[in-house]
């Protein structure tokens, strides 16, 4: 050991080298052989300041504000295993002295320093005054109980340092469940209970992730406050039973509770709020489809996208009569599987057409026709063209009016999924009309007439000879 080595002075609350030589430096990369770095007080082992496998000779030492003396050795040890058997070591040749700080440190709890009510599951916001602190420890106390800290400490309020110089914490104020208890392990039957608030240092232990802990001033508030349960409130965050999205129900009595799948991955543990002032409540839900990851888990949509593309309408003469017909073109899209053809007008994957006359009546005698393209099934995400023709008939209806052509309803089915499309409030022809005598501006009419003067013509050439 060559620092310090003996006759120096160092003050509390100050940063310093500890150095020493070493002639077994360690292998690059291996866990051992180790060194840790002992403080001695009056010839005993006070505490293990720092401990490595990096062959450096060297740490720094913040030593501990509250620490003060004259007859303090560092200690420096290796050891080649995990029961630190020791293999070499050296000491300080004598005493070096650890003086006090010139700025004391203090600290003083500002709040709750007595008479104040918290209430269970609210946050509260601990405030302190310090000086010459670097982080502090809180725990909460009652008259039960001496205040404590550090490992073992049942009233831990921080489990780690907190910087003093924030000045405050904010703390959510505990259940009944989470307040101190006594020796036997019952909670204190007191509702009176005190902040305490402690300087301290970090010290790393040999285990990785372990740390040692050494405490200064302390401070406590000057009176009890008390902690009560208040008015009970309840929140859901999936907004009640909902069995589908995984959710946590939080009351002001019991704290907070996360949906979960039972071990038989079916059933579902679903909490929920029954009003927004008691404690929560729960049920076990059997999902359809099984349970994952605390919610059911849902099947994978499944129907048709429709688009509108046009209404035509004509009338026609066919053998003497007036026909009405109306042509309704839209596409199609199925999502989350295979759907079925549209065929006809009645069955399972139908297009219901009708005609109305202009009261809103249904008017229909005649024929209805389906077609698509692609003349097949679907599949996921595929666009398909249908068309659905209705005709009217003047003399099968017996009507004789305007009229128009209306889409109003289809039936769907995508896989094993099956529904109805009813939002075609807007999938109709213009009105035409089905009235009056057959006239000569149609073509049909006109080609019917020709073959007529045809006839005639053939009849007078053959009685005639010309």
């Amino acid at each position: 050991v060559t620092s310090p080595n003996g006759g120096e002075t160092w003050i509390a609350g100050q940063t310093y080298t500890v150095t020493w030589n070493s002639t077994n430096p360690l292998l690059p990369g291996s866990s051992y052989p180790m060194w840790r770095a002992l403080l001695y007080k009056d010839d005993v082992q006070y505490s293990i300041l720092s401990s490595s496998s990096n062959a450096n000779d060297h740490f720094g030492w913040t030593i501990p504000a509250g620490l003060s003396g004259s007859k303090f050795k560092i200690k420096i040890e290796y050891y080649t295993n995990s029961a630190l058997t020791e293999t070499v070591y050296d000491i300080s040749d004598n005493y070096f002295t650890i003086a006090a700080p010139t700025v004391q440190h203090s600290i003083t709890v500002a709040s709750p320093n007595g008479g104040e009510t918290l209430q269970m599951g609210q946050t509260y916001r601990i405030r302190w005054n310090s000086t010459g602190v670097d982080n502090v420890m809180i725990t909460l106390s009652n008259p039960g109980l001496t205040p404590c800290f550090g490992s073992g400490c049942n009233m831990s309020v921080t489990d780690m340092p907190v910087s003093a110089s924030l000045g405050y914490y904010d703390w959510v104020v505990p259940f009944a469940g989470g307040l101190p208890r006594n020796d036997s392990g019952a909670i204190n039957s007191t509702n009176t209970y005190r902040i305490n608030i402690a300087e301290v240092w970090t010290t790393a232990n040999p285990s990785p992730g372990s740390y040692s802990f050494t405490y200064g001033v302390k401070d406590s508030s000057d009176n009890y406050f008390s902690i009560a349960e208040g008015t009970t409130t309840c929140t859901d965050s999936d907004g009640g039973k909902n069995y589908y999205v995984k959710g946590t129900t939080t009351d002001s009595k019991t704290g907070s509770f996360t949906d979960y799948c039972l071990e038989n991955g079916s059933v579902l543990y679903e909490a929920f709020c029954p009003t927004p002032t008691s404690i929560r409540n729960y049920e076990f839900y059997t999902c359809p489809n099984g349970c994952e990851n605390g919610a059911c888990k849902q099947v994978s949509a499944k129907g048709v996208n429709f688009t509108f593309v046009s209404a035509v309408v004509n009338t026609s003469v066919t053998s003497n009569d007036l026909l009405a017909s109306g042509t309704i073109t839209f596409r199609v899209q199925p999502y989350g599987g295979t759907l079925s053809q549209f065929t006809d007008t009645s069955g399972s994957f139908a297009v219901v057409i009708n005609a109305y006359d202009t009261n809103g009546n249904i008017i229909n005698s005649g024929t209805k026709i389906v077609s698509q393209t692609p003349a097949r099934n679907l599949s996921d995400g595929e666009t398909g063209v249908v068309s659905v023709m209705q005709q009217v008939s003047k003399s099968a209806s017996g009507y004789s009016g305007n009229l128009r052509f209306k889409i109003d309803k289809i039936y769907w089915q995508v896989g094993d999924a099956a529904g109805e499309f009813s939002d075609t409030s807007s999938w109709y022809t213009n009105y035409v009309s089905l009235s009056g005598a057959v006239g000569l501006t149609n073509i049909n009419q006109l080609a019917n007439i020709e073959a007529i003067i045809n006839q005639i013509a053939q009849q007078v050439k053959a009685l005639t000879g010309r």
